[in-house]
């Protein structure tokens, strides 16, 4: 829920988009999940084909790799931002689930908003390498 100048409820909220989001978590220093952009036909269909495979039975690690294969088998039109506290390692290999949202946009937002997402997947990189997270 959006909030006023004054702290208290401005009216009505909204949903932040992930970008919004992400953004939010890195400038605050803040955990967020890993994130998987899919930006085209064969990349959903390879996302959708992972999920009617595991949603049972998936944990974590065959989860994530399956993800992160469908990232790196179509780079050019998927993304990926890594969180600052790996799931399998702060939470266990058991997931609570997946969240999937579907974005409408045209061609420019597109390619605008992936190159964002890929400039923060670097900086949620550079983030890791600089405060990597410790289990104590």
């Amino acid at each position: 829920r959006s909030h006023g100048p004054s702290g208290g409820a401005a009216g009505v909220g909204r949903f932040y988009s992930t970008r919004e989001l992400v953004k939010f978590a890195h400038t605050h220093r803040l955990p967020h999940n890993d994130v998987w952009l899919f930006g085209s036909a064969k990349s959903c269909e390879c996302l959708f084909r992972s999920y009617d495979e595991s949603r049972e039975t998936g944990t974590a690690t065959p989860v994530i790799q399956s993800l992160d294969q469908i990232v790196s088998s179509d780079a050019s039109a998927c993304a990926k931002v890594s969180s600052l506290y790996p799931h399998d390692a702060f939470q266990g290999e058991i997931l609570e689930g997946l969240v999937i949202r579907y974005i409408s946009c045209n061609e420019t937002e597109s390619s605008a908003s992936m190159n964002e997402m890929r400039h923060l997947s670097a900086q949620s990189l550079a983030l890791l390498e600089s405060v990597p997270p410790t289990l104590e």
